[in-house]
């Protein structure tokens, strides 16, 4: 009997047994089966030897065992081999089933731990396949013998979303009514991630920071050269913040996003623009500081003009001379004495 195109298609889709993937590679093998019309040869019982078919069942156990071990590390095929000359992907899947399994103290720790904080949600893969490395997880432990609810289930792919889901997560948590697994899937799977763009490295923003010459910043991850220079695109950093934004009206200046105001701010600013805002404010402290001196030095000097190059004109009569100028987000009136 012949293995059915498809089937071989999906074979070549298994991935190797190395001995910490059995769910997801008995899942992929129970497919192949299934494409093969071979399920009766590992789940069933073979037909009596008298049989009419049972030339057909033989020769069809003998191929699955080829292609059982084709898609078993080497390391691991001590657990199928035995002293039967004649292969049998049957006697294999029989052997692998209960040893990958069973229940032990140590496999049960091993899979619990992987269920609450081995599973990583990837915001660059779809969140289905997050939901589902979740959801395999705990039919691991099912597989064990241990009791796994769909809201436990529920309650780790909520609690192990990204930070960028947190819109998603708060709406599903207001909601009235208790959600089953299936709805919390049927919500995460239509909805995205606030997160598009890639982050800006602390050495960008140095960059960044050292050209900005304006007195109001255009923000992070923007670039000013002066009054008439116009700014650069928004960039978003993987979490979907535009940190220190003053010019995006309608969303907190401080991290970018809709829904409150910078003094209600509660999203952890990353130590990248921290960099960002200490260098910027020491250029731009450093600049008006030029500034006040520039202008205290030419008040000083005799009428106004530069020092070194007093005018023969008579002096006038004394006077005093209001200058602002902002000193690092302060506003300062110095009175100078012309004399």
């Amino acid at each position: 009997m012949s293995i059915p195109a498809i089937a071989n298609t999906i074979h070549n889709s298994v991935p190797m047994l190395d001995g910490s993937n059995w769910v997801p590679w008995s899942k992929a093998m129970k497919h192949f089966f299934s494409a093969a019309r071979a399920t009766s040869v590992i789940t069933g019982s073979p037909p009596d030897k008298e049989h009419a078919t049972y030339a057909d069942w033989q020769a069809l156990d003998e191929q699955l065992y080829a292609f059982i071990i084709a898609k078993i590390d080497y390391s691991l095929w001590y657990l199928v081999e035995d002293d039967n000359p004649t292969p049998s992907g049957r006697s294999s899947w029989s052997k692998l089933k209960p040893h990958y399994e069973r229940s032990t103290i140590g496999l049960r720790v091993q899979a619990r731990r992987h269920l609450y904080h081995g599973i990583t949600h990837d915001t660059s893969q779809p969140v289905g396949l997050f939901i589902h490395e979740v959801v395999t997880a705990a039919q691991k432990l099912k597989e064990m013998g241990c009791s796994v609810e769909d809201k436990e289930i529920t309650d780790i792919i909520l609690m192990g979303l990204d930070s960028s889901f947190d819109h998603v997560r708060t709406s599903l948590l207001l909601l009235d009514k208790e959600l089953t697994l299936e709805d919390v899937k049927k919500y995460l799977n239509s909805a995205t991630s606030i997160a598009t763009s890639p982050s800006f490295t602390q050495t960008q923003a140095f960059a960044v920071s050292s050209k900005a010459k304006s007195s109001r910043s255009p923000g992070y991850g923007h670039s000013s050269s002066g009054p008439s220079s116009t700014t650069s695109p928004t960039l978003i950093d993987s979490k979907g913040f535009r940190w220190c934004n003053p010019t995006n009206e309608g969303h907190c200046h401080r991290c970018g996003r809709e829904g409150h105001i910078a003094a209600r701010c509660m999203y952890n600013m990353p130590q990248e623009v921290k960099d960002w805002i200490i260098v910027n404010s020491k250029q731009n402290r450093h600049s008006e500081v030029q500034k006040a001196n520039s202008v205290f030095h030419f008040l000083s000097s005799p009428y106004g003009s530069p020092t070194g190059s007093p005018s023969p004109s008579p002096p006038p009569t004394p006077r005093h001379h209001a200058v602002h100028f902002a000193y690092s987000g302060h506003s300062f009136r110095i009175i100078a004495h012309l004399i």
